[in-house]
């Protein structure tokens, strides 16, 4: 994976929430541009395929960033919030899987357009929720492996570029 060279966190007394939702809204945004076209009941097939591909890769290579985050961070959240964004983030992964092989058989397009609706939800939910989760932790406290996990989900070349 590309790393963006141009983002950098900034090292500063801000809160890991000021750095997240920006990367989100970036995130969000390419997810759907990426997968919206497929959330059509009559999507044709290479929407469904483009969708699927998209979370197949691009998606789950930032995911992955994210969750090592969130891994990082745990520790510094309270325990309620960090077990249900694991949670969260487990059922999104379970989701990816079961779009991955509707969206692959010919004849379902509604299933895929219902998965890639749903799913698209579930990540606005689980970004929004791991952003209030972190609104209360200060960049300047992160530990040294928070912090490189922050700056590689910041520099993640998965999401698109401001």
């Amino acid at each position: 994976m590309a790393l963006a060279s141009a983002q950098r966190v900034p090292s500063s007394t801000g809160t890991i929430d000021s750095v997240l939702a920006p990367i989100h809204d970036r995130w969000l945004t390419e997810i759907r541009r990426f997968v919206g076209p497929a959330t059509a009941p009559g999507a044709g097939f290479w929407d469904r395929w483009t969708a699927t591909r998209y979370f197949a890769d691009q998606f789950r290579d930032h995911f992955r960033l994210e969750r090592a985050l969130l891994a990082s961070l745990a520790g510094l959240m309270r325990p309620t919030d960090a077990e249900r964004l694991t949670t969260q983030a487990g059922e999104l992964e379970r989701l990816l899987f079961d779009l991955d092989r509707v969206g692959r058989r010919r004849g379902t397009g509604p299933a895929v357009a219902e998965e890639a609706r749903r799913l698209m939800d579930e990540i606005a939910l689980w970004c929004a929720e791991l952003e209030l989760a972190a609104a209360s932790l200060r960049l300047d406290a992160l530990s040294i492996q928070a912090a490189r996990a922050l700056e590689h989900v910041a520099a993640s070349g998965a999401v698109g570029s401001p």
